[in-house]
């Protein structure tokens, strides 16, 4: 054997094994660059969609977040403004209804009239 075919030979395998590193280096990048997305962007994606509702005039469920989410404080402190909205909705929609249940009990005797 003469020195280019060894150095051809070692060559070769030492290619084939740092391009296999590679390959497999930016799958594991890959498969964790897609936890982190999801991580970031599942609890970015449930804030818009409970923002949405909230502004279409709905009351939505607090939002749950998974166990290895990011924003998990974010997601505690729009849950307690959440709270605070369905509790002085109630509070509004009691005083409605004792405002409804006095005018029917004590209707206006001087009621200018309409029109």
């Amino acid at each position: 054997m003469n020195p280019s075919e060894i150095l051809y030979d070692v060559s070769y395998s030492l290619i084939i094994r740092v391009t296999l590193i590679l390959i497999l280096t930016l799958i594991i990048i890959g498969i964790y660059g897609v936890i982190f997305l999801h991580r970031v962007a599942g609890p970015v994606y449930r804030f818009r969609q409970t923002l949405l509702k909230v502004n279409r005039g709905e009351m939505p469920p607090d939002i749950k977040l998974r166990e290895g989410d990011f924003f998990h404080d974010m997601a505690y402190d729009i849950n307690i403004i959440l709270r605070r909205f369905r509790a002085e909705k109630e509070k509004l929609g009691e005083l409605k209804a004792k405002v409804i249940d006095f005018q029917k009990k004590c209707p206006l005797r001087g009621r200018p009239p309409e029109g």
